[in-house]
């Protein structure tokens, strides 16, 4: 069995790829990476890890930065009495 073959756990897949088990755990359940389900645990093949690798390093996450902040102007709807 060559390390293409060998599974991981949740726990040993989120560390590889650097994320939360709680977030890998939505990322499976919402179909985004391939993962299979062995009795009550979440597994991985280490080449579907590989695989996604590039996809989490690319993404930045996490919340926006002060300075990137969308401006909003302070207006009210017409029609709508301001307070």
């Amino acid at each position: 069995m060559g390390r293409q073959d060998q599974l991981l756990t949740l726990t040993d897949a989120a560390r590889e790829l650097g994320l939360s088990r709680q977030r890998l755990a939505l990322i499976a359940k919402e179909g985004r990476i391939g993962s299979q389900i062995a009795g009550r645990y979440w597994v991985f093949t280490v080449e579907e890890i590989e695989r996604y690798k590039p996809l989490v390093k690319a993404s930045k996450g996490g919340r926006p930065k002060d300075d990137a902040t969308l401006i909003m102007e302070n207006r009210t709807p017409a029609g709508v009495a301001s307070i």
